[in-house]
């Protein structure tokens, strides 16, 4: 009997059997599950959505007094190098007015530079550079020779009158050249009488020869006596009046250098008035000419028509930067901002290209916003933060992939690895901290 209940527990049609053996499954099942979600991790990430741009932004190309349209010389699409002309704008008033205060620089700097010659007392004119340089310029040479001209001609004029006096100066020495010499003789007859008349004297004494020849010789004495007070005093007034004439030519270049200096100060101050109302016109003549501020691609042309006004700090053009290194740019709600941060592991998905064929490409974060922007969405301005991640260029090149401006791309940014348990357990546990706390 008992033999006989046994093989009954085991026949396969007896229901205990099959629940035993299902409970037993269905044990080993979720056990190994619960196992295998507690054990086994899983890489999260932070999905960022955004677009390929240059590392540089687009340049935008303006123009700050606005002008007429004269030249457009370019279109959509030409490529440009830094400095290229892009558009010219009409600029004949301005011109006048550059040429018409260039040229009175130009005559103040050539008098400058004669003013100068003529307070240093100089043989010749060193002019500036910056004339020297455009010699071959009509109207600077024709400044130039005008100003060596009266140069010139105030040299001469200043050297003539000096020669003049000089003369008279030399004429006047050679008078006095000559009154030396009748000084000389003067008062060797002087002291010839002065000797005789003592020897006279002494005859006299004697009662040798007559007095009378002894007044005759005194008269001979005081009367070349007087002469050499004459001579002295006509060579002093000949002294006195050369040291005047030398002090003439003194005086003379004095005030030649003193004219020369008060000139010089107001023309160095009228050089210094044109030249601050020539550079803003220089400026805006340069300005005349919009060129490319780098090498690159225009786009968003602006300007399509000839004599067309352009308003002051309107963008014209955009241009895109050739050659530089391509970001992705990206955009994470600002929730999980602080799983993110700089050097942060990526997985990119080129969204231009086809997903089943097109593989995920390596990256990694290298910039992040230091504060919140607003991003314009359909649903209206969106606050999020700005991430820039830059992708492995040879995984680019092994899959024979590309990236262009404008692409639209979606970023894994990989986070920290969790449990499938984690996953399911986390969320719950948020939800208890918020739970049955509202007053």
């Amino acid at each position: 009997m008992t033999s006989k209940k046994k093989n009954d527990l085991l026949t396969p049609d007896n229901p205990r059997t099959i629940i035993t053996a299902g409970m037993v499954v269905i044990f080993l099942f979720f056990g190994v599950l619960g196992t295998w979600a507690a054990v086994f991790k899983l890489a999260g990430a932070v999905i960022a959505s955004g677009e390929v741009r240059a590392s540089t932004n687009r340049k935008a190309v303006q123009h700050l007094e606005g002008g007429i349209v004269k030249e457009i010389l370019v279109q959509d699409g030409s490529r440009v190098h830094k400095g290229d002309v892009l558009i010219r704008l009409q600029g004949e008033q301005t011109r006048a007015s550059v040429d018409l205060l260039r040229g009175q620089l130009d005559m103040h700097l050539a008098a400058e530079a004669r003013l100068e010659a003529e307070r240093a007392l100089a043989d010749e004119v060193h002019w500036p550079e910056e004339l020297t340089s455009r010699s071959a310029d009509p109207d600077v040479a024709a400044i130039l020779t005008a100003e060596d001209k009266l140069f010139q001609t105030r040299r001469t004029t200043l050297e003539s009158q000096v020669a003049l006096i000089k003369a008279q100066i030399e004429q006047i020495n050679e008078q006095i050249q000559g009154y030396n010499e009748q000084l000389r003789s003067t008062e060797a007859i002087i002291r010839s009488l002065e000797e005789e008349l003592q020897a006279k004297r002494t005859l006299l004494e004697g009662r040798y020869i007559e007095k009378s020849r002894i007044l005759e010789l005194e008269r001979m004495l005081a009367s070349h006596q007087g002469r050499r007070g004459e001579i002295l005093s006509a060579s002093g007034q000949l002294r006195e009046k050369s040291a005047e004439l030398t002090l003439r030519i003194s005086t003379m270049k004095d005030e030649f250098i003193q004219q020369a200096t008060a000139q010089l100060t107001d023309t160095k101050a009228r050089i210094l008035e044109l030249r601050e109302r020539l550079r803003p016109l220089e400026d805006a003549l340069a300005r005349l000419d919009i060129t490319a501020p780098i090498d690159g691609t225009v786009v968003n042309l602006a300007v399509h028509s000839v004599e067309g006004v352009i308003r002051p700090g309107e963008t014209l053009m955009e241009i895109v930067p050739e050659n530089e290194p391509l970001i992705l740019d990206c955009k994470i709600p600002t929730q999980d901002i602080t799983h993110v941060y700089v050097g942060q592991p990526a997985e990119v998905q080129l969204v231009a290209f086809k997903a089943r064929t097109t593989p995920m490409i390596p990256g990694k974060v290298i910039y992040v916003s230091a504060d919140r922007v607003l991003t314009r969405t359909p649903h209206g301005d969106m606050p999020t933060y700005v991430v820039h991640v830059e992708v492995d260029r040879a995984e680019l090149e092994k899959h024979n992939l590309y990236l262009s401006p404008g692409m639209p791309v979606a970023a894994f940014l990989t986070t920290k690895e969790r449990t499938i348990l984690a996953y399911f357990t986390d969320p719950l546990l948020e939800y208890l901290r918020h739970a049955m706390r509202e007053n």
